[in-house]
């Protein structure tokens, strides 16, 4: 059930309106000499990073350079600067970090070398690999209680506080529900904008990452066209939470289903996707497609207008937001730290029923996303004959008076876990 008329606030405008945001992340304190990577996805490369020692700092802009440049570039961004030993240099816009890169950051870092005894912060996005010796910090488009306060709209105080990932017991959510009853009108008004512009386009002018900006900043070394990418990010647009069929994209894209895999790999690893495998002990299932959903809206297709998406495409960018909501929650837990690639997995029942969100971080609690709520008994049933206790996630539908199965609208429970 929804919340009474009388509790709801009043709804906000129809015409979404990307918020401004001061798009700043405060960066964790780091020793002389040491190196902090910050993974920063395409669209997000004006988010400012803001070191613990504001104007001790250089930024040396390295969008478009290769590794062999970096001398230079640090040479033209010390020229006439007053250097002391753990001053903060700022590498950005650093596209495709690899051993190229880390090795040649490392030589700047040998003694006599403008980084020898530098705090050094490298800004953007990493090759799919091995990952390299320098802790990383994650940098995610805006979370929805972040949009929701900065939106102007009527939102709930600081209380309920957010709600760790692995917290969502059916005690806890009751409480929190309740809670949140006299603001549920608004946040769904909230969520249905949010769901159009996403966290990357707050504060922006740009509502979404065009295709050819994608392509340059993820493809522009592999043999791989313009067009490929574009027939791509659709195909992975009209499949929003399905498992990806390698063979049957290679068909669609005239190409092989390994080079598929090595492009959706590239993908998550700019941050442009979220790949969800299929799970077996808690621990992604070997050899197993996994599903596919981008990581924020502004990498989706462009409808002409919010009113242009079909329910079933709202429903399925909820359900794609929802997930991003608790990996920016794990990631908050872990001083955002990014989250390993078995954080979220889904689980296919004995009688092929798909359950959508489980995972390690998620505690006994697995996550059900409907397309629409005439199907959340169903889904609750589903949830009954699992090993976990469970919520469905709908679209308006609020029954948490179940001590094991509760039916939550999407837009309370990102709400509840989203930074």
């Amino acid at each position: 059930m929804t919340a009474p008329a009388s509790l709801t606030s009043p709804a906000s405008p129809a015409s979404p309106t990307a918020p401004t945001v001061p798009t700043r992340t405060s960066l964790p304190a780091i020793d002389p000499g040491a190196v902090l990577e910050v993974r920063v996805a395409p669209g997000l490369e004006a988010h400012h990073l803001d070191v613990p020692e504001p104007g001790a700092d250089l930024r040396v802009r390295l969008a478009g350079a290769r590794p062999r440049d970096l001398p230079q570039r640090l040479a033209e961004a010390a020229a006439g600067r007053r250097q002391a030993p753990g001053m903060w240099w700022v590498l950005e816009g650093v596209a495709g970090l690899d051993v190229r890169w880390r090795t040649a950051i490392d030589a700047q870092r040998q003694p006599g070398q403008p980084l020898a005894t530098a705090r050094v912060v490298v800004a953007g996005w990493a090759v799919p690999g091995p990952p390299g010796a320098w802790p990383v910090y994650s940098v995610r488009p805006l979370g929805f209680r972040s949009f929701v306060h900065a939106s102007g709209r009527p939102a709930p105080p600081d209380q309920p506080a957010r709600l760790a990932p692995s917290a969502l017991s059916p005690a806890v959510l009751r409480r929190a529900t309740s809670m949140l009853a006299p603001w549920h009108e608004s946040l769904e008004a909230a969520w249905s904008d949010y769901l159009a512009l996403g966290g990357v386009s707050a504060g922006s002018a740009a509502p979404s990452v065009a295709p050819e900006d994608l392509h340059d900043a993820v493809f522009r070394r592999a043999e791989w066209s313009l067009t490929q990418t574009r027939q791509l990010l659709a195909a992975l647009a009209d499949g929003l939470g399905e498992p990806t069929n390698h063979r049957a994209l290679a068909d669609h894209l005239g190409t092989s289903p390994q080079t598929v895999g090595r492009r959706l790999e590239e993908l998550a690893a700019a941050g442009v996707t979220l790949p969800v495998p299929r799970e077996q002990g808690l621990a992604p299932l070997p050899a197993a497609q996994a599903q596919v959903r981008f990581t924020d809206p502004a990498y989706l297709p462009v409808p002409d207008a919010v009113d242009a998406l079909t329910d079933r495409q709202l429903a399925r960018r909820g359900g794609q937001q929802l997930a991003m909501a608790l990996l920016r929650g794990i990631e908050a837990e872990q001083d955002h730290r990014p989250a390993g690639p078995g954080a979220l997995l889904h689980h296919r029942t004995a009688t092929r029923r798909r359950i959508d969100l489980v995972g390690p971080e998620l505690g006994d609690t697995a996550i059900m996303l409907l397309d629409t709520d005439r199907s959340w008994r169903r889904a609750a049933q589903t949830l009954r004959a699992s090993p976990w206790r469970g919520v469905v996630a709908t679209r308006r539908v609020l029954q948490v008076a179940d001590r094991e199965v509760l039916a939550v609208p999407t837009c309370l429970l990102a709400y509840l876990v989203d930074t």
